[in-house]
């Protein structure tokens, strides 16, 4: 092998260390601008002063420094935790007016969790705002996951006996969360062993078993995730995953994901076809009506899946979705439907809307919605609607409920719409 002579060597060192000082240099330059350009001499960061339109060191405008540290991220990954620390006080001490002050002490954060999650969870503790500290220590805690879960699982286990249900379910599917964009197969495998002795130990262990399958098909494991659920046994945990999955699939396939539920055997969940009818009728409400339309006429998913498509159809078609709603078989069952499409078509046409209110079978369901229509209808055209009140047949006291609804406006007003998870 050859040496270099010591003249060389020399040359070479001092190079290195020119090098190391450019980088160290734009660093700092590129971290403490934000705050040195308007923090008068004394160092007060809250004392108000007039921004420069450039910068002094580098001439270059305003727009432009900002769009340099909307972009620190790659080389607060080049620095130590020391420095990551410091980075994070200055940031913690900047103005509350920066709009993007949250959005850098989070990456700031994640990237010290890389490093040393201890300390960026430390750190985290220290930010006011309750919501952005939570936000901070869940990121931390995920980032955590995705490099070391294990790691991240003892800390949960050590430090979360005390912790409220809600906080304990939040960190938890945090560190499941990063470790299923790692290793989903893991971290099913993992999740799956979490105590499920008490209500509360069981909700938050299917929710976290229900967020690995949804990170696992966001993340082009489709197949994989319907293997696991498909190999589970019969039961309630069974079928709360495999919702899941379809609320997943559905929301960009919905055609295999109905295809997937057509080949199922056995008696199937109507959550399961609900959960695909709510998801198919965001994205085509009309194919949704025809896969429900195609279902055995006694099966007991139609009434809720009808509810879920009328409500999207509706809002854009409503003598489609009116004809579709009809065609269906009359029942009870169909209540919420009808009072769906009643909601949507008070506005458009209170007219039809109340004939449909009326034929709700619910006496309370029915004097709501018939309440609903009135407020609209006589907003509109008071002539009408009392010429309506006049040959409706209703009692006296009746009619004086109508005349007297107010509209309440908002889907909360028949009970907060008709979602169901």
């Amino acid at each position: 092998m050859k040496t270099l002579p010591p003249t060389k060597l020399v040359a070479v060192w001092l190079f290195s260390l020119a090098a190391a000082f450019a980088t160290g240099y734009q660093i700092n330059s590129f971290l403490v601008d934000e705050t040195t350009a308007s923090t008068p001499a004394g160092g007060d960061l809250n004392a108000k002063t007039v921004s420069p339109t450039y910068n002094s060191k580098e001439k270059k405008p305003v727009g432009e420094q900002d769009e340099q540290l909307d972009n620190q991220e790659p080389l607060l990954e080049l620095m130590s935790v020391k420095s990551l620390e410091e980075v994070f006080y200055k940031l913690l001490g900047s103005s509350v007016e920066d709009p993007k002050r949250t959005d850098k002490l989070l990456d700031t954060l994640e990237v010290l969790a890389a490093k040393d999650p201890l300390s960026a969870l430390r750190l985290a503790q220290e930010i006011t705002s309750l919501s952005e500290r939570e936000r901070a220590k869940r990121n931390v805690l995920e980032v955590w996951a995705q490099n070391a879960p294990f790691e991240a699982l003892a800390w949960a286990n050590d430090s979360l006996a005390d912790e409220t249900e809600q906080t304990r379910s939040s960190y938890l599917q945090a560190i499941y969360s990063g470790f299923a964009e790692t290793n989903p197969s893991a971290a099913f495998q993992a999740a799956s062993q979490l105590p499920q002795g008490s209500p509360s130990e069981e909700r938050i262990r299917q929710r976290i078993l229900g967020d690995i399958i949804e990170t696992q098909i966001e993340n082009g494991g489709l197949q994989q995730a319907k293997a696991t659920v498909d190999s589970l046994p019969d039961g309630d945990q069974k079928t709360y995953l495999m919702r899941n999955l379809i609320n997943e699939w559905a929301g960009y396939d919905p055609e295999n994901a109905a295809k997937y539920v057509n080949s199922l055997s056995g008696d199937i969940d109507d959550r399961i076809k609900v959960t695909l009818a709510e998801q198919w009728a965001a994205k085509d409400p009309m194919a949704a009506a025809q896969w429900v339309s195609q279902l055995n006429p006694d099966d007991p998913a139609i009434p809720r899946a009808a509810s879920e498509i009328i409500q999207e159809w509706a809002r854009y078609d409503l003598y489609a979705s009116a004809e579709w709603l009809n065609s269906l078989p009359s029942s009870p069952e169909l209540d919420r439907a009808v009072a769906s499409y009643t909601y949507q078509a008070a506005q458009e046409d209170p007219q039809s809307a109340m004939s449909w209110a009326e034929s709700i079978s619910s006496d309370w369901l029915r004097t709501r919605m018939m309440e609903r229509v009135a407020a609209e209808w006589k907003s509109t055209d008071t002539a009408q609607f009392e010429s309506y009140l006049q040959s409706s047949g209703l009692t006296l006291e009746q009619q004086q409920q109508l005349l007297q609804a107010e509209n309440r406006g908002g889907d909360r007003w028949f009970g907060g719409g008709n979602r169901r998870r």
